[in-house]
């Protein structure tokens, strides 16, 4: 991003009563450790290393949104009374 880093991004968000309820899902072509370890050290919900190929990337988004639905949304069968 050209004015603000990704971990520039996080620490506002966290920073801001309005904000920092929502999650935050970093998407990025790092795989390196360190890049990972910090974002959840600030709080980010998720990290995902984009997939190299378009197709690839379109499954791994489909993927992300089908597990975030069914954690925030589970099925009636799901839930134990």
């Amino acid at each position: 991003m050209p004015v603000m880093s990704g971990f520039d991004v996080i620490r506002e968000i966290r920073g801001a009563t309005a904000l920092r309820h929502l999650p935050v899902v970093i998407l990025s072509t790092s795989s390196d450790r360190k890049d990972i370890r910090r974002v959840y050290d600030l709080l980010a919900s998720a990290y995902l290393v984009k997939s190299a190929s378009f197709p690839a990337f379109v499954e791994q988004i489909e993927r992300f949104v089908a597990f975030w639905y069914s954690c925030r949304f589970p099925s009636r069968t799901d839930q134990t009374a």
